[in-house]
């Protein structure tokens, strides 16, 4: 089970959804802090609205895939691959990279995952 860390970082998405029905939206958002899983790595949980166009909007929910680290740096981004919620009978895929964070260190992940204990 995934431990949920106190405090720790977030990271920002925004990109377009793909077409759709002959149009897009932006989305814009703030991912929730960490979750640390039993491997020591993490993910977040995005949660946001679309853009409003064409008289609606959808919502879009999903956990992240792990760190991924970029090399030469202590910092890592993330992959989002969603599905937005279905409306007017059509939904969007959203396809992105959260901006980059630090890394969590390793003491904060142990700690974490002793407290679960």
């Amino acid at each position: 089970m995934p431990v949920r860390l106190r405090t720790g970082h977030t990271h920002g998405v925004a990109r377009f959804t793909s077409v759709d029905r002959g149009h897009r939206h932006l989305v814009l958002a703030i991912s929730d802090r960490a979750v640390v899983l039993d491997n020591g790595n993490h993910v977040h949980r995005v949660r946001s609205l679309t853009t409003f166009d064409r008289s609606h909007a959808h919502a879009v929910s999903r956990f992240t895939g792990p760190a991924i680290r970029i090399r030469g740096t202590n910092m890592h981004y993330h992959i989002v691959d969603a599905r937005t919620t279905i409306n007017l009978e059509h939904r969007h895929r959203l396809r992105a990279r959260t901006g980059r964070a630090p890394n969590i260190p390793a003491n904060v992940v142990r700690e974490a995952l002793q407290r679960r204990s």
